[in-house]
């Protein structure tokens, strides 16, 4: 049986197999696999806090910038 793909497992196995790995460029930024994981984790959290579950509808406004992988994997997770 095949696991099923997404941005956050990607995140999370990447953050596991190669945490400094470099996961993000933006100009002169970048962000590591472990950042990334962390940082998608903790706004994951900070959705569950405000009372969202899993099925519920969040939107994304945001450009092709560094901050777009995270928010995209903390949604999904």
């Amino acid at each position: 049986m095949r696991a099923q793909l997404s941005i956050a497992g990607g995140v999370r196995e990447f953050a596991a197999a190669t945490p400094s790995a470099v996961a993000v460029i933006d100009g002169d930024r970048r962000l590591s696999y472990a950042a990334l994981h962390d940082r998608s984790s903790r706004l994951a959290n900070a959705l569950l806090s405000r009372g969202l579950t899993s099925g519920d509808t969040v939107a994304l406004l945001l450009a092709n910038q560094l901050e777009y992988p995270e928010a995209a994997a903390g949604r999904q997770r």
